[in-house]
């Protein structure tokens, strides 16, 4: 049971609706757009019109599989799986799967099984980060689907001769039927700091999967349907708060003892936050052995370095730590070699500080990082603390945690736009601000955003609002161009499905941000990373980077902008940016300024 789950990296599908026979050769310059996702090499099933490709991480006979993708030669249903199943010993009792046999079969047949049992509606079951195509001769279907938090993508382009099916919308692009026009709607969101609308990606006539979301296409036609929904969910553990840690903690511990499979030396990206210090702690429990910490650290920028809890957690848990100095790691260093993301006009300003990370890993000869990203996300609705306590009947509790805030909270706060504030206004009923005025936006762009309404969940959901997956896919796929697959426990569907289901209070109780972490974690944690109130910033290094040594580069690509420019304003942007970076300060100006310069970088 080693690499079943680390065998796929992309998906390359082509079928010909209207019967015609698929052209190899085009389908091999479809496939080859994926190239970068498969180091290993890749493999492909042709069967009249239709084809199926898949791009591998590892070498197929090192997952214990003959053939990728799977093609059952008598019922004609063909497979083709790229991700990872987290629950596969309760599909495999549920599927009659042999005790022996279970560690033997990779997921994408474990997939192939459920989808036998239970056609599309096993989607439901299936726990992790996939992307997944099943084509069913004798029900003359073909299923698209990706997994309920969209960690991984799955993008089309479909007509009446044809459906294309890629794991990134470049591969999609490379058919010739395909124009490249860009999305400006799409774009207008961009610049508003806003993810693709449910369905869009960044060109107009490629569309992508949405996050629990499934394609199907049969003889009545093309239909998306959902299949997983975030507003389904109630009070997993109703009663005491100490039953709810409880529930959190076991959750918490299944969502990194799952993603450990496969490696017996777990990598954990790691920093001094309580987010990836919880990560490596559980990690390095369930395995009986210190984990290998992979950290950035600043000699030169005090802000940034976090080696105080680090070395803390080095002690506490024996950690083979691999400490990268970054300080020279700024964005835009060395422009000719930057990377550029062919599928969106976005890259993280610490891109190159990741690629370092994934570079260490593959030098240990693995190819699967933990990390604490997007650990921020999972509290949804913490602002509703108060109110949450006083609709639980918890009068008393609520009048200590208020004096208690008020306590913490200074009255300048108070009167502008603090917790405290936000908290007492959710009580009597307010809801926050359905969606941010972006004064920053041209005209232009003020109206194309207007016709592309907030999504259901992008106002109270961060952990699956369209920005959230667009970056996690994008991150996914820049992962596996250094041969590496990132696992993200705080994206565990199970995980999200009990926080969205806890009082608010749970989340948050005065001064103390991730209540329910901090509490799950006691006895783990040592106390001094437990109970961090410090919070540090890569700013400095971005300030470094922009304002000071590449000064000349920005003013270049602003300069040739003209692209950002039919969507920022320039006035705005001049008064706005870098300036505020220069004074030390973050905010929405220095990420619309960013994103004009990777909106430039991403023309050329």
């Amino acid at each position: 049971d080693g690499l079943d789950e680390l065998a796929m990296s992309g998906i390359v599908a082509l079928f010909q609706r209207d019967g015609r026979p698929v052209d190899p050769d085009l389908f091999a310059r479809l496939l080859g757009e994926l190239d970068h996702r498969g180091p290993a090499g890749s493999a492909s099933h042709i069967d009249g019109p239709l084809a199926i490709g898949q791009q591998f991480l590892v070498r197929p006979e090192e997952s214990g599989s003959a053939a990728w993708p799977l093609v059952d030669r008598g019922d004609g249903l063909v497979v083709a799986f790229e991700g990872r199943l987290d629950n596969r010993d309760e599909l495999c009792r549920e599927l009659g799967i042999e005790l022996g046999m279970r560690s033997l079969t990779a997921d994408a047949e474990i997939c192939r099984s459920a989808y036998r049992r239970w056609n599309q509606s096993c989607l439901i079951r299936l726990v992790g980060a996939f992307a997944l195509v099943v084509y069913d001769r004798e029900r003359r279907l073909l299923l698209l689907a990706r997994d309920a938090l969209g960690d991984r993508s799955l993008c089309y382009r479909a007509t009446p001769r044809e459906l294309i099916v890629a794991s990134e919308p470049a591969a999609v692009l490379a058919h010739p039927s395909v124009s490249r026009a860009v999305d400006e709607a799409t774009l207008a969101r961009f610049f508003a700091v806003e993810g693709p609308a449910q369905g869009r990606t960044f060109f107009a006539e490629v569309r992508e999967i949405p996050p629990g979301c499934f394609v199907l296409l049969g003889e009545s036609g093309l239909r998306v349907e959902r299949y997983w929904s975030a507003t389904d969910h109630r009070d997993l553990e109703p009663g005491t708060d100490e039953r709810r840690v409880e529930a959190f903690r076991a959750a918490w511990v299944e969502a990194v003892r799952c993603r450990l499979r496969g490696t017996a030396h777990a990598h954990v990206l790691m920093s001094g936050g309580l987010d990836s210090t919880s990560v490596a702690a559980v990690a390095s429990r369930e395995q009986g052995r210190g984990a290998v910490a992979i950290s950035w650290v600043f000699d030169e920028t005090p802000g940034a370095d976090e080696r105080q809890f680090m070395n803390a957690m080095v002690d506490r848990w024996e950690l083979d730590w691999r400490p990268i100095v970054a300080d020279r790691q700024w964005p835009l260093r060395d422009l000719v070699s930057w990377p550029v993301d062919r599928n969106a006009p976005w890259q993280g300003l610490y891109c190159r500080l990741q690629n370092l990370a994934y570079q260490a890993t593959r030098q240990d000869g693995e190819t699967m990082l933990l990390t604490g990203e997007f650990g921020d996300h999972l509290y949804v609705g913490a602002e509703r603390w108060l109110r949450a306590l006083i609709a639980e009947g918890r009068w008393r509790d609520a009048q200590g945690c208020l004096r208690s805030e008020l306590a913490v909270t200074p009255m300048a706060r108070w009167l502008g736009a603090g917790r405290l504030r936000s908290a007492v206004a959710r009580v009597v009923g307010w809801q926050g601000r359905v969606r941010r005025r972006a004064r920053w936006l041209t005209p232009y762009a003020q109206e194309l955003r207007s016709r592309t309404e907030p999504g259901e969940l992008e106002s109270w959901c961060p952990t699956i609002e369209p920005m959230t997956s667009h970056l996690t896919a994008l991150e996914t796929a820049n992962a596996a161009r250094h041969g590496i697959e990132v696992r993200r426990p705080y994206r565990d569907r199970r995980l999200v499905e009990l926080v969205l289901g806890l009082p608010a209070h749970m989340l948050y109780r005065p001064g103390v941000t991730k209540w329910i972490l901090r509490e799950a974690m006691t006895g783990l944690l040592p106390e001094q990373v437990r109970q961090r109130r410090q919070i540090s910033s890569l700013l400095g290094l971005a300030a470094r980077g922009l304002v000071e040594r590449e000064k000349e580069s920005v003013g270049h690509l602003l300069a040739d902008g003209d692209l950002w420019r039919r969507f920022v304003s320039p006035s705005w942007l001049a008064q706005a940016f870098p300036s505020r970076l220069e004074r030390g300060v973050d905010g929405v100006e220095a990420v619309v300024g960013w994103q004009c310069l990777c909106a430039s970088l991403w023309t050329r």
